[in-house]
């Protein structure tokens, strides 16, 4: 399943509460989407220096559901709003972490589910690595059975469904900001891409293609 290591320094889940207690602070928001101003601080305070070791713990068979989806979650503080850190998570792509991720979404247990979810969510967005590879690695597939669950928790489906969402977007080098936006034009009879938006960075069509 993987492919390439990367030198790491194991985590105890003592240290990836502490990471999470940390970079959080009292973002406690049920749906997150960008980053306090607490977690930029620590941030460039140096708090994610440990991304490598979290990302690679979800690869240790002998880690436990709970401590993984600490991992987790302190991944998704990282990378929210930070393209460094999204570049360094896609960096560990060789891993095979990525359909890791994937296949996590799909755990019994919710919260290890969801925050897999949110992960690729937000580690998609704007990232042509990560938003390919989660593609190519079965992500779309998993994502929609964690949708169509009739057990499946509430806080599983959103975010389950947000990253559904950025995996069929496509990406651009729109200046700070890496959405394409869309128009008519006089040519077509349907929207497309605008030209200030181009070049395209990641095409998501793939992923829509997945879902019909």
């Amino acid at each position: 399943r993987s492919g390439a290591t990367v030198a790491t320094t194991p985590l105890a889940e003592t240290e990836l509460h502490q990471l999470v207690d940390t970079i959080k602070g009292n973002d406690d928001r049920l749906f997150r989407w960008d980053a306090t101003h607490h977690t930029a601080q620590k941030r460039k305070q140096g708090v994610c220096a440990q991304l490598p070791d979290a990302a690679m713990h979800l690869l240790d068979h002998g880690s436990t559901s709970d401590s993984k989806a600490l991992a987790l979650e302190y991944l998704t503080f990282c990378i929210t709003d930070s393209p460094f850190q999204r570049a360094r998570f896609s960096s560990l792509a060789p891993t095979g972490i990525h359909l890791v991720v994937a296949d996590l979404t799909i755990s019994d247990h919710a919260r290890l589910s969801s925050m897999a979810c949110h992960l690729i969510y937000i580690a998609s967005f704007a990232n042509a690595r990560n938003h390919q590879t989660f593609v190519q690695h079965g992500a779309v597939k998993q994502l929609a059975k964690v949708v169509m669950n009739p057990n499946a928790l509430s806080s599983q489906v959103m975010w389950a469904a947000a990253a559904l969402q950025n995996l069929a977007a496509s990406y651009c080098d729109t200046e700070g900001d890496g959405r394409c936006y869309w128009g008519w034009t006089p040519q077509s009879t349907h929207v497309e891409i605008l030209e200030a938006s181009f070049p395209l960075l990641s095409n998501g069509a793939s992923a829509r293609q997945a879902m019909l």
